[in-house]
């Protein structure tokens, strides 16, 4: 959390500095592609809780609690004065915890995001941001088959809805920070094997049909810095 942190007072002495220096010129401000890196704090609530098993006969999947963790991201997009399109992939190591106790694990994620810059003429432009995230999520020792420990993996979807503050640094760098909150869940799970619709699992050996996905949500900061070519 700390470098996150660092980063979010560097953008606000960034916004600083912007506001006390005068605009620049439209033609001096680069508008186009432009690639950049982010981070993004995560810390999944919901049925990631690491107090449910479910099952496919004696295939057992444990669903892990995810530590908070920050995952790195680059990305590519689009911007102009008032909008920016964003692909990103975001990945993180990060540690899981089961009843059983820790196990390692992989976080990775497929983003769109677009951001709408209201105040187009200040140089620091509040945005509100949409888009999509595929997330895939990898526990070692996730899963269970006769006493063997096996990897499990979750494919998931969420929509990732987020407001901020975006400032140039010269004509062609750009800072953008706020505050993202994901909401969606898990909908397929392998465990070394073929895969299984959530939803058909069983909450327990036998047991009665789960019916649903995994939910899940996740409220944290980001920031990012891009630079257009």
């Amino acid at each position: 959390m700390r470098p996150l942190r660092s980063g979010i007072a560097v953008l606000a002495l960034a916004t600083t500095l912007a506001v006390s220096l005068p605009a620049q010129e439209p033609k001096a401000v680069k508008e186009g592609f432009f690639i950049a890196v982010s981070g993004h704090d995560l810390d999944y609530k919901g049925d990631l809780d690491g107090k449910l098993d479910l099952w496919h006969f004696d295939l057992v999947f444990h669903i892990p609690k995810l530590k908070n963790n920050i995952s790195a991201a680059f990305g590519f997009g689009i911007i102009h004065a008032s909008w920016m399109w964003e692909i990103s992939y975001l990945r993180s190591n990060l540690t899981a915890s089961l009843e059983a106790g820790s196990t390692p694990g992989l976080f990775q994620a497929l983003q769109i995001t677009g951001r709408t810059l209201i105040l187009r003429d200040f140089p620091v432009k509040p945005y509100i941001s949409l888009g999509i995230s595929i997330p895939w999520l990898r526990i070692d020792n996730g899963a269970e088959l006769y006493g063997q420990k096996l990897k499990a993996s979750y494919i998931g979807m969420e929509a990732v809805i987020g407001a901020g503050l975006a400032v140039r640094i010269g004509p062609a760098i750009f800072l953008h920070g706020g505050a993202v909150w994901r909401l969606g869940g898990f909908f397929y799970a392998s465990g070394e094997g073929p895969g299984r619709d959530i939803t058909h699992l069983s909450v327990g050996q036998g047991g009665p049909r789960w019916g649903r996905w995994l939910q899940s949500s996740s409220l944290g900061p980001t920031l990012g810095l891009g630079f257009v070519f």
